[in-house]
């Protein structure tokens, strides 16, 4: 398993725009992503579940990739977080 903390750096928080590009990006990797963010955990395949989360501006959140390609996948998701601007 990879995993890692990130900080929402986007003035209008995880909306819907960079959820669909995040989402969309991570189902191309076999590996299971998780998001969590406030004690709960979020599909990272899935736009519902990462809608619903409602992650804001300067929010904290834990990436965790575990399965085939895992290193790939979390690879590419650090760099979509990172660049969320």
């Amino acid at each position: 398993m990879k995993s890692g903390s990130f900080k929402i750096n986007s003035k209008s928080g995880l909306h819907l725009k960079p959820i669909q590009a995040f989402t969309d990006a991570m189902r191309e990797y076999p590996a299971e992503i998780t998001v969590k963010y406030r004690g709960r955990e979020y599909d990272g395949k899935s736009m519902l579940h990462m809608m619903s989360a409602r992650i804001p501006y300067g929010s904290e959140i834990t990436v965790e990739c575990s399965g085939k390609n895992e290193e790939a996948m979390f690879s590419a998701a650090s760099e979509m977080l990172g660049g969320m601007q």
